[in-house]
């Protein structure tokens, strides 16, 4: 498939990931958030209309929270360990000669397509526990109903924009990745690995500014991204 084809369907792929997360709601990375996420929404409501929820429903609740976050920090301690991975594929002492190189790319190749395949599953788990969220409040009072379903739709609101910020970078960053070790690969006999200084020397300066247009990049996004969770 061409070039121009992988990237419609990666856009495709991603557009898909965002009305997802719109759908089902992002107020992830559980261990920040954890205790605003799972309890806050009880703590802050009024003493009376507290009271007003039945306390079996709010067990429910709870629990399902509960389940559900240790489930997202999990997955995501898995996707962060297989990221570091594609950290260390570009590390210039890791592409020193070209079996390495090659191995890299390869790697490469199947890792990128399993990172998005993870982003859009925990997108998804959004939506499943948006279902599950409904389906413990259906047949309830109207007036228990209304606060289960608004205390959801503030913790969607709060989270939101940040996490669809947050995984938009990701996918930049990722695209970013790519690209450097397609260079690499592709340019296999016109560079070299430099000890001494750490870095990657091509014969063509050309080659050499856009590896370093990437790096650079790479950092600004990661940075970036960094700022969308303080």
């Amino acid at each position: 498939m061409k070039k121009g084809q992988h990237s419609k369907k990666r856009d495709v792929i991603f557009v898909v990931a965002l009305v997802t997360l719109i759908a089902g709601g992002l107020w992830l990375f559980g261990e920040k958030h954890h205790s605003d996420n799972l309890y806050g929404w009880n703590r802050k409501l009024p003493v009376a209309a507290s009271s007003d929820i039945n306390r079996q429903l709010v067990k429910k609740f709870e629990f399902a929270l509960n389940e559900f976050l240790q489930d997202i920090r999990r997955r995501m301690g898995e996707y962060k360990r297989q990221r570091a991975l594609l950290d260390d594929l570009v590390k210039p002492r890791n592409l020193s000669d070209a079996p390495a190189i090659k191995g890299n790319y390869e790697l490469s190749r199947t890792l990128i397509p399993q990172l998005r395949a993870d982003i859009n599953g925990l997108m998804q788990a959004f939506e499943t526990q948006e279902r599950e969220v409904q389906a413990l409040s259906s047949g309830q009072p109207s007036s228990i109903r209304g606060r289960v379903e608004e205390t959801w739709a503030r913790m969607k609101e709060k989270h939101l924009r940040t996490y669809v910020a947050y995984f938009t970078l990701e996918d930049e960053i990722l695209s970013a990745h790519e690209d450097l070790l397609t260079l690499y690969y592709r340019k296999t006999n016109s560079l070299r690995f430099d000890p001494q200084t750490n870095q990657i020397l091509f014969n063509d300066p050309a080659d050499k500014q856009k590896e370093q247009t990437l790096r650079h990049k790479i950092g600004a996004l990661l940075k970036e991204q960094a700022e969308t969770l303080k």
